[in-house]
C-alpha cells in the first residue's frame, strides 16, 4: 500500500481561516481505519502538544490559499516550495558571506597575538545567535 502525503517534514504550511498562522511541519501521523480510510495528520511546530495534528484539508501552502479558499495545482505548490527553499538558501549564503570575513580576521589576529580579537568575536557571536548554530 502506498500512501501519498501532500506536505513533507520541514515544509511551512498555513492554518486557520480567520487568523492564519504559518507553522513548520515537524511530523506526520498516518491513521488507517476500515471505516474512515487513510487519514494523514500533520504535527506542526508551535501548536499545542495535545492536538493529534492537522489534516491536509486544514493546511495550506500560502496565506492567500488559506484565507481565500484558493486551491493550487501540484505545479503551483511545487513552485511555492522551491521559492521558499530558494529564499532560505539565499539567506544562508548571505549570512555566510557576512560571517566569513570576521572569521578570517579572527584567525589572522589569533595567529599573531594568540588571543581572540574582541570586536569581531562579539559580532560573530551575534551572527551565530541569529543563525542558531
Amino acid at each position: 500500500m502506498k500512501i501519498k502525503n501532500k506536505y513533507n517534514i520541514g515544509d511551512y504550511v498555513w492554518i486557520g481561516k480567520d487568523n492564519p498562522t504559518c507553522h513548520k511541519v515537524e511530523g506526520l501521523n498516518v491513521s488507517i481505519h476500515s471505516n474512515y480510510g487513510i487519514r494523514i495528520f500533520y504535527r506542526l511546530e508551535g501548536t499545542p502538544i495535545d492536538i493529534i495534528g492537522f489534516t491536509e484539508d486544514e493546511c495550506f501552502l500560502s496565506k492567500d490559499e488559506c484565507t481565500q479558499n484558493k486551491t493550487y495545482s501540484a505545479v503551483k505548490g511545487t513552485a511555492i516550495r522551491l521559492s521558499n527553499g530558494f529564499t532560505r538558501l539565499c539567506l544562508i549564503v548571505i549570512m555566510i558571506l557576512f560571517y566569513a570575513p570576521y572569521l578570517i580576521i579572527q584567525i589572522i589576529y589569533w595567529i599573531f597575538t594568540g588571543r581572540e580579537e574582541p570586536v569581531t568575536q562579539h559580532i560573530m557571536y551575534k551572527i551565530t545567535d541569529k543563525l542558531d548554530i
